[in-house]
């Protein structure tokens, strides 16, 4: 009898309706597929950024100041390799439309360099005044190609260059998460700005190991070596570039798990179905011999088969479908090819068989060890369970009818209103992550961006810029900052000395409280993490050279640099280095006005040298991922839908013969389609009081988990409203009552002679 669970798969197989193994099939499918791009775009991303770095010798230390200076510290002998100095030029706008892109222009008239050589992405490498070579995200993101003439501003000198090529940046992540933009033009291209003495450089250098670079920078800086004005870490840079496939990844990977879960609920359901649809086969092959082990594997064999079948094609779509997924190594890179290996084949087959087993395990042991005479039965015996006790007391009239009929079949209705959980989770979950990402677009304070419009100053007097903004109407509110790399027990991060002009920086203090007084500041959450500190300490930074002590008195919601930000006041900089002011002044608009129009205004007023930029919340670069969400409310609230439907008409078709026996005594097709509603309804209701809370609950805790990994801090993610969770609720229990109604419509209308025939 060893052959046994083959020949019980096999029958079982080839016994399915067409339709039902379809429905199976593709839902396994969608599950499959959202595991396998998931693991591919989260997972991939490092290593193909770690290849293209480790091929352009990547700098694992960014010096940006004065030449002489870098030289100076690239002489260190822990340094092992360098490039540079290479004149760069900040504070120059590229003139996209109506967009104004900051840029930073760096001078390398031949790429072939030791250290951080770009890698080309298309096209040549610049050979004249007249040409530049754009970083590949700055290109695809404005759709700019290989071809076009674009227009730089520096001041008020305004140049044209031809794009002959686009290369990886690799001394900031991608843009526009990163800003500003990145090009590479020839000496006599940068000389075409006539920037002279204002031009800064920058140092590429390499150490045996990356993780040399902080310690290096605060070595340096406790050393009073002056010169140095900024530094970026290939490791802080990494993490930059990996943030958005991280995140995006993990809501691609978590579509597929809701997927595979409301999978699970219909297979357990379906099992259930057709463990009573094949009663009589269980029962011969248990008369003849079969025990209950064989027959519970050939049950579980069956569906196993038609999982690895679905894992294998869900794998193979999905590595077709991840390179168009990939939002950030793919504007880094450009788009990858389909990836395929074989731990996602593994890991997304063995996914599914574990749970289509699990789900499947139950209702086949039970079949296997029913007595064969119990069995073999015309019809199987009714459940006596506590429902059905409780039930016995709804009123045996009219619709509610429909109360009892659930409360026959226990398991078969716990499984359909299970699936509806699984949806109304989903969708609360979904709705919720959309919901975040919507309310940074309409407070950007919510990521660390309390302001409409920056000015950057340049070389104009700062009394010149504040006198201007508090002269102009159209500014409601602003204050300046200074940024500097600083540095911390061997670790740099960004500080931000902050000046209040008119009005207070509006930051989300999520503990703690706000400055308000000299040598105090606020921390991202990132911070605190990294540097393990909490509110309440004290830390001794290091600001380029100058040490400070500052205590920390409240925490905010931050996402530059994933969090890893202090800020403190302007006034404490000040009293260890008299005379310095803001460079950046953040700008709220009045109330009523554009922020187009206080930057048209500030800009007026200004002249050339200021530059302004208009906040960009990065929403516009979330679509994708809002995309999938709404796409997981969708597949799920549609997969439940179907589950209910195909239950319930199930369900009726055996009950037709009690159907019957109603319309015979006097009930009209409106009555018995009733009961179907109530029925539907009484499931609905059932998944609402369980789904909505469980729901709320996962939102929480997958909302924490993923604002702690960009560093903004649990609690980051408003919860979806009232209203919102009170109308998912209702439309819950609507569309499972008229899933109800639909299902037994057409059985009421038959006549009672056909329907008590039936069985």
């Amino acid at each position: 009898m060893t052959a046994a669970p083959l020949l019980l798969a096999r029958t079982g197989l080839h016994g399915r309706r067409r339709l039902g193994v379809v429905t199976t099939f593709v839902i396994l499918v969608l599950a499959a597929i959202g595991i396998a791009a998931g693991l591919v775009v989260s997972r991939q991303g490092a290593p193909l950024l770690d290849e293209a770095a480790d091929g352009a010798d990547v700098a694992h230390l960014v010096l940006y100041g004065d030449p002489a200076a870098i030289e100076r510290v690239a002489a260190d002998p822990e340094v092992v390799a360098w490039s540079g100095p290479l004149p760069t030029l900040f504070d120059v706008e590229l003139l996209a439309g109506d967009e104004i892109v900051p840029m930073k222009l760096t001078e390398l008239d031949d790429p072939d360099i030791e250290v951080n050589h770009p890698p080309m992405k298309s096209g040549r490498w610049a050979a004249s005044d007249q040409e530049i070579v754009l970083d590949r995200s700055l290109g695809a993101d404005l759709g700019i190609a290989v071809g076009d003439d674009v227009t730089l501003r520096w001041g008020a000198d305004s140049v044209t260059f031809e794009v002959v090529g686009t290369a990886v940046d690799f001394t900031d992540c991608l843009y526009p998460q990163c800003e500003p933009g990145r090009a590479w033009v020839t000496g006599a291209g940068l000389t075409r700005f006539g920037a002279g003495e204002l031009r800064t450089a920058q140092g590429w250098l390499r150490f045996d190991d990356p993780a040399q670079a902080d310690g290096f920078v605060e070595r340096n800086a406790a050393a009073g070596v002056e010169g140095i004005t900024g530094t970026e870490s290939w490791l802080d840079t990494r993490d930059d570039f990996l943030t958005l496939d991280r995140v995006f990844g993990s809501f691609v990977a978590a579509f597929g798990v809701f997927v595979l879960a409301v999978a699970a609920v219909i297979v357990a359901g379906s099992t259930a179905m057709r463990v009573v649809a094949r009663r009589r086969e269980i029962g011969l092959l248990g008369a003849v011999g079969c025990t209950p082990g064989q027959i519970t594997r050939g049950l579980l064999l069956e569906h196993v088969l038609i999982g690895v079948v679905a894992g294998v094609v869900g794998w193979f779509l999905g590595g077709l479908l991840a390179p168009s997924l990939q939002i950030g190594i793919g504007l880094t890179l450009g788009t990858q090819d389909p990836t395929w290996t074989l731990l996602g084949l593994a890991v997304t087959v063995g996914t599914i068989c574990v749970l289509l087993v699990l789900a499947t395990l139950v209702p086949a042991v039970s079949a296997a060890r029913r007595p064969v005479t119990d069995v073999l039965r015309d019809v199987p015996r009714d459940r006596v369970s506590w429902l059905n006790r409780r039930a016995a007391h709804v009123p045996s009239q009219l619709s509610m009818l429909g109360v009892r009929e659930l409360a026959g079949k226990p398991t078969r209705a716990m499984l359909a209103a299970l699936a509806i959980v699984v949806a109304v989770v989903g969708v609360l979950v979904s709705i919720g992550f959309v919901g975040g990402i919507e309310a940074v677009a309409d407070d950007p304070a919510r990521a660390g961006d309390p302001w409409d419009v920056a000015v950057v100053r340049g070389e104009t007097p700062a009394d010149e810029v504040e006198a201007a903004l508090a002269a102009d109407p159209a500014v409601g509110s602003w204050f300046g900052e200074v940024e500097q790399r600083s540095t911390l027990d061997e670790g740099a991060f960004l500080s931000v000395a902050m000046a209040d002009g008119e009005g207070t920086a509006d930051f989300h203090i999520a503990g703690g409280r706000a400055i308000e007084g000299p040598g105090e500041a606020i921390a991202g959450f990132g911070f605190l993490e990294r540097f393990d500190r909490s509110v309440g300490d004290e830390v001794r930074i290091l600001v380029g050279t100058t040490p400070l002590s500052l205590r920390i008195v409240g925490w905010y919601r931050e996402t530059e640099d994933s969090g890893e930000v202090l800020r403190y006041g302007l006034d404490t900089l000040r009293a260890a280095e008299p005379g310095v002011a803001a460079d950046v002044y953040r700008v709220t608009a009045a109330d009523g006005v554009a922020p187009q129009a206080v930057a048209s205004s500030l800009a007026e007023q200004l002249g050339p040298s200021v530059r302004t930029e208009i906040l960009d919340t990065g929403v516009e670069d979330m679509r994708p991922m809002m995309t999938v969400m709404r796409l997981v409310a969708a597949v799920l609230l549609l997969m439940a839908g179907v589950n209910l439907l195909v239950t319930l008409l199930t369900s009726n078709r055996e009950a037709a013969a009690r159907v019957g026996v109603q319309v015979a005594v006097g009930f009209t097709p409106r009555q018995v389609t009733a009961q179907g509603a109530v029925a539907g309804a009484a499931l609905g209701v059932g998944a609402a009081l369980v789904g909505v809370p469980l729901g709320l609950w996962v939102f929480t805790v997958l909302g924490d988990v993923v604002s702690e990994g960009l560093g903004v801090g649990p609690g980051w993610m408003p919860s979806p409203s009232a209203l919102t969770v009170a109308v998912l609720a209702v439309a819950a229990i609507a569309v499972a009552a008229g899933l109800g109604a639909l299902a037994v419509a057409r059985i009421a209308r038959q006549p009672a002679s056909d329907l008590v025939r039936m069985e």
